[in-house]
């Protein structure tokens, strides 16, 4: 298998990281997002690419989103006030 991008990466520590820290085994979140136990060490091992609905279902498991798995800052943007609800037309 070819080297995995950062963001694999990251996502592969964070999946074992979050499910140690909600108390599940690898074997209770294969369970739950019908997969095996193998699938799960193998993702959080970085030895297993996974598709992006994959991923989805595996954030919603854990109870975060998927950009905190793949380590990203959520985007705030803040207008200044004297933007807000000017040239609306």
């Amino acid at each position: 298998m070819g080297t995995l991008s950062p963001h694999e990466e990251r996502f592969a520590a964070n999946v074992a990281q979050v499910r140690r820290a909600r108390g599940m085994s690898q074997e209770d979140l294969a369970n739950q997002i019908g997969m095996g136990r193998t699938a799960v060490v193998a993702i959080e091992a970085g030895g297993r690419r996974i598709r992006l609905g994959e991923a989805c279902q595996i954030a919603d498991v854990l109870g975060v989103s998927l950009a905190e798995l793949i380590g990203d800052q959520p985007i705030t943007i803040q207008l200044p006030a004297s933007t807000i609800g000017a040239g609306t037309a």
